[in-house]
């Protein structure tokens, strides 16, 4: 299974991590996931895009590539639409108001 992994320290992206486990007196075994270039502890996995299958964080429902190109279709989408069409679409998407899209 392929991984990657990104560190918010450095700003890397990286194929592997150094692993360190150590035990303590209070918690006892302990896992520690390291950037192999500088360090940092805090190593976030990354995933992939279900769009286009480029490496993304795993918080994001689109990878950046994918989301500005959803973006820029959807307003040029919204942009064919007069204003008593727009405002008709608001009232289907309850109240949301598209023309903050645009």
């Amino acid at each position: 299974m392929r991984e990657r992994w990104y560190c918010p320290d450095c700003g890397k992206e990286n194929n592997s991590v150094v692993v360190r486990t150590y035990y303590t007196t209070d918690r006892g075994k302990e896992t520690l996931v390291m950037c192999p270039w500088c360090g940092g502890d805090s190593m976030r996995k990354m995933v992939e895009c279900p769009s286009c299958h480029e490496w993304m964080e795993p918080d994001d429902r689109l990878c950046r590539k994918c989301r500005e190109h959803v973006e820029k279709s959807v307003k040029k989408f919204l942009r064919q639409f007069n204003e008593a069409e727009l405002e008709y679409v608001d009232y289907l998407l309850d109240g949301v108001s598209v023309r903050d899209l645009l």
